[in-house]
C-alpha cells in the first residue's frame, strides 16, 4: 500500500537550518512523493543535517557523504545515513548528487522497518546506503 506524505523544510534544528517535515498530502502546492508501506512517517517531523564542511576523508573522495536525522519534538536517537555519493564540496569535482528531501524521507523510512526509534535515547543508529561507493585512489 503507498502512501503519498508532503515533504516541508523546517528551519529550527538542533542539527543545524534544514529539516523535513513529514504529513498526509492535502492538495497543497508542496511537492508530493510517494513512499511505499512506511510506517511511523505519517504526521511526524524529523530535523536533518548535512555537514558543510566535509571531513578530510570525504574531501578525498575516500568514504562517502554521511548526514544526521533526529526526531522534531523530542530527539532521542540520532540516525546517521552513509550515502553512495562523495561529499558535494570534494576536491577532486567527482559528481555528486545532492542529498533531497525524498532521499531522507526514503531514509528514514527503511530506518523505522530496520528498527530505528528516534523518540528512545541511546547510541546512534547508523543506516549504512553505501553499496557502489567508488573511493578516490
Amino acid at each position: 500500500m503507498a502512501e503519498t506524505i508532503r515533504v516541508r523544510q523546517t528551519t529550527r534544528s538542533r542539527l543545524g537550518r534544514r529539516g523535513i517535515r513529514c504529513r498526509p498530502a492535502a492538495g497543497a502546492a508542496t511537492a508530493n512523493l510517494r513512499v511505499n508501506g512506511v510506517n511511523g512517517v505519517n504526521g511526524t517531523a524529523y530535523r536533518w543535517r548535512l555537514r558543510r564542511r566535509p571531513t578530510y576523508f570525504q574531501v578525498l573522495s575516500w568514504t562517502p557523504c554521511t548526514y544526521a536525522v533526529e526526531h522534531a519534538d523530542s530527539p532521542g536517537t540520532t540516525l546517521l545515513v552513509t550515502t553512495n555519493q562523495p561529499h558535494p564540496s570534494n576536491w577532486f569535482g567527482r559528481e555528486a548528487k545532492p542529498v533531497l528531501p525524498s532521499d531522507v524521507a526514503e531514509a528514514i523510512g527503511r530506518a523505522l522497518h530496520k528498527g530505528w526509534t528516534p523518540t528512545d535515547s541511546g547510541s546512534p543508529f547508523h543506516l549504512d546506503r553505501s553499496v557502489g561507493f567508488v573511493p578516490s585512489p
